[in-house]
């Protein structure tokens, strides 16, 4: 089945997911406290899991080439972002981070599991480390650069990045692979691995519904800056990517799966962090609640040019 088909079929299961988070929210099923502690098991405990399971397969010599290949095309396309959400978004910190980060965690890895099944999950490790790791540095940078009045609040620790719950299960993961255990674990726990695993895309949609249920889109719509970051993170980021990825001669397998998750819109911390720095936090939800929309039509169409690059 055409790829573009399958995203395309993929976004729109998500979208529904996304109106039940809404319905639930506008019905008052579902609090903005009770979405937060749902991103919070999302970040604490699926997504981890989905990572661990994605390193429980057996140590071969292809397996540790594709780990190697995978930090160099992570760090390659994470760096063109940066650049090209710098150059257009120079002095608007918010949208240069939204423009510069992806929802890799939240949408690329539900799309990519169902594109290619839970396996590829490995080839996104590294991608999640590196967005990690420059959020916290560079991210947080430009979230403070828009509040100057409270410049010298504290970013989160250094210890808060290393042992958050995303690299802990990203090493731990990389420690059951490198050691050849990832084929051999017991039934229990690689069950119990992989049925969490499968709950990240039911789950991140409908907290993102939460979100679009607390925007005004009508007035997001009307917004020139928020749309152009719209399509800097859709067409033009995801554009440039295709091209690189086109040009590297390795699985294509592996750079479809990355440029599924580099190209997937605005990541949810953007809102995260500008909460923390008491920073936009409303333009902030409507940028990504209106590039997530935006994604379902915008994404498959995409792919499919990226899938003209990448055979």
């Amino acid at each position: 089945m055409n790829l573009a088909f399958i995203v395309f079929q993929q976004t729109l299961k998500m979208a529904i997911f996304m109106m039940i988070g809404w319905l639930l929210y506008k019905k008052g099923k579902i609090t903005k406290e009770g979405s937060a502690s749902l991103a919070q098991l999302l970040i604490n405990v699926i997504i981890p899991a989905t990572m661990i399971n994605s390193f429980a397969v057996e140590k071969t010599p292809e397996k540790m080439k594709e780990f190697w290949i995978c930090l160099f095309l992570s760090l390659g396309i994470q760096l063109i972002a940066l650049l090209i959400a710098r150059i257009i978004f120079a002095k608007k910190p918010i949208p240069q981070f939204a423009a510069a980060f992806s929802n890799a965690g939240f949408i690329g890895i539900p799309l990519i599991q169902a594109c290619f099944g839970d396996h590829a999950v490995f080839y996104l490790v590294w991608l999640l480390i590196i967005l990690n790791v420059f959020q916290w540095t560079y991210g947080s940078m430009l979230i403070l650069e828009s509040v100057p009045e409270r410049g010298a609040e504290e970013r989160p620790s250094l210890q808060s990045l290393l042992f958050s719950p995303i690299i802990i299960a990203a090493v731990l993961g990389a420690v059951v692979f490198v050691t050849g255990a990832g084929g051999r674990l017991p039934s229990l726990i690689s069950g119990t691995i992989g049925s969490l695993s499968q709950l990240n895309g039911p789950i991140a949609m409908i907290v993102l519904g939460v979100y679009l249920a607390q925007s005004d889109l009508l007035h997001a719509l009307t917004d020139r800056t928020l749309l152009i970051t719209c399509a800097v993170r859709l067409i033009v980021i995801p554009a440039v990517f295709a091209v690189f990825l086109g040009f590297i001669p390795v699985n294509p397998e592996i750079r479809m799966a990355l440029y599924i998750a580099g190209a997937a819109p605005a990541g949810a911390n953007v809102a995260v962090y500008s909460q923390l720095y008491h920073a936009d936090y409303a333009s902030a939800c409507r940028i990504v609640t209106l590039s997530t929309i935006l994604s379902i039509v915008v994404l498959p169409v995409m792919i499919a040019f990226a899938s003209l690059l990448i055979h």
